[in-house]
């Protein structure tokens, strides 16, 4: 079951929705929902969105995504609007750093501390880097996974950043808890795919 809500001074208002999209990728920032929503009908008014509210996606019970609506377009008295999660401030960011002796985790946090950007658990990454140096303007998403792709290099292990309940966080990777398995008929509701031949070549001609 679908659940949309906009939060407002940390009350949620139920949005009436017709749909809603989750797109996200490992190692790209950050996650987004696409959704469409009903803000009247008839007589009937439904609570509505605005850019900067937050919103908070559930399916059934489960909190998938929370995040701050950037963009909207009002049509029909109907909204859909896109919303991007914790992970935005991330790579909208940039600036220069040194750093020296620091662990990954310790580089996110401050990070974090610097562009007070709310953190959830940060995990220990436990390998100290000797240096890392960014001289140009850097978003901090890709100075947080340059560390991890230097951590990967010398222990092998893997670390994911996410974002949970309007915080960013670290952790190892995968987690179990956090896989999911995709069945039809239980959350997999519609698919479709295509092939083509059209750029299959029946000859080729070569010159020397």
């Amino acid at each position: 079951m679908i659940e949309l809500f906009a939060v407002r001074s940390g009350t949620m208002y139920e949005l009436v929705t017709e749909s809603v999209t989750l797109r996200g990728q490992r190692y790209q920032a950050p996650r987004s929902i696409q959704a469409n929503i009903v803000t009247k009908q008839g007589s009937q008014k439904y609570y509505s969105i605005k850019e900067g509210d937050t919103v908070l996606f559930k399916w059934k019970g489960k909190e998938l995504f929370r995040g701050t609506v950037f963009a909207r377009t009002p049509k029909d008295e109907k909204i859909t609007f896109t919303a991007y999660d914790m992970l935005q401030y991330l790579v909208k960011n940039q600036d220069v750093y040194v750093f020296s002796n620091k662990r990954a985790d310790q580089i996110m946090k401050r990070l974090g501390q610097d562009f007070q950007i709310p953190m959830t658990s940060i995990a220990n990454t436990g390998h100290v880097i000797k240096s890392l140096v960014f001289k140009n303007d850097t978003s901090l998403y890709d100075i947080i996974l340059q560390a991890l792709r230097e951590t990967k290099k010398q222990t092998g292990r893997n670390y994911q950043i996410y974002s949970s309940k309007g915080k960013m966080g670290l952790r190892a990777w995968p987690d179990p808890s956090e896989v999911w398995v995709i069945e039809s008929g239980v959350n997999l509701i519609d698919y479709q795919y295509s092939t083509s031949i059209e750029e299959t070549a029946t000859r080729v001609k070569m010159r020397a």
